[in-house]
């Protein structure tokens, strides 16, 4: 009883959200609302694109400069353990003269630590923008295959998605079934694998999608480095 009470809420919840969030453009002709998602979907690309390479150019620069403290810490390090070695400080103390040095070998670790830093933000940060890019990709797909399927509502007899009666009695309208059907079938899909997702939007409304195209390979290899 309670698994079922969940469920039943779920798909309430969700298809609440689903009308405030559709309500404003319901009436809107699909194919303009598909213009305007695909150019603010590539409007975010670009976007992003611009801010990588702005951060990276910037960390590049923390890198070097971080490098170059480090060489100066580390030439002034040497310069003071020849100043002391010279001096005989060995013969009269029986110590190293590193041994000799208080400040020095701090400054040094911190100077190390800090373009130990420096690199890591360089290697690590940048990556962290195309996981965005492609977050953005899947909100378009998603929104793209519901889009289309307005477009052509013919082809909602692919949808394998089932509703029963006692669920029936929480509608109001076919339109509602049908949302609520849809976003179901959309969700299963977006647990697959970019691939798969491609294949089965060719499949479904018909466009010819050759799984072995070159552009189509590299996409799937690029976007599964995300998982890496």
């Amino acid at each position: 009883m309670g698994k079922a009470t969940s469920n039943s809420t779920t798909k309430v919840q969700r298809r609440n959200s689903s009308k405030n969030k559709n309500a404003k453009v319901e009436e809107r002709d699909p194919s303009n609302l598909l213009q305007g998602r695909t150019s603010n979907f590539l409007l975010h690309l670009d976007s992003i694109s611009e801010t990588v390479a702005e951060v990276t150019q910037t960390l590049a620069a923390n890198v070097e400069a971080k490098q170059t403290s480090f060489e100066q810490v580390a030439a002034r390090a040497e310069a003071e353990i020849a100043r002391m070695s010279q001096r005989g400080l060995e013969r009269k103390t029986g110590r190293k003269a590193a041994d000799s040095i208080n400040v020095v070998p701090g400054e040094i670790l911190k100077a190390a630590k800090n373009l130990l830093k420096a690199i890591t933000s360089h290697r690590d940060f940048p990556p962290t923008f195309f996981v965005g890019m492609i977050t953005q990709y899947d909100v378009f797909f998603s929104e793209l295959c519901k889009l289309l399927f307005r477009m052509r509502p013919e082809k909602l007899r692919v949808v394998k998605q089932t509703i029963t009666l006692g669920d029936l009695d929480e509608y109001q309208t076919v339109e509602e079934i049908r949302s609520d059907l849809i976003d179901a079938e959309i969700d299963l899909l977006m647990r697959k694998s970019h691939l798969d997702q491609i294949l089965w939007l060719g499949e479904t409304f018909g466009f010819p999608i050759a799984k072995d195209d070159a552009l189509l390979r590299r996409f799937v290899e690029v976007t599964e480095r995300r998982n890496l």
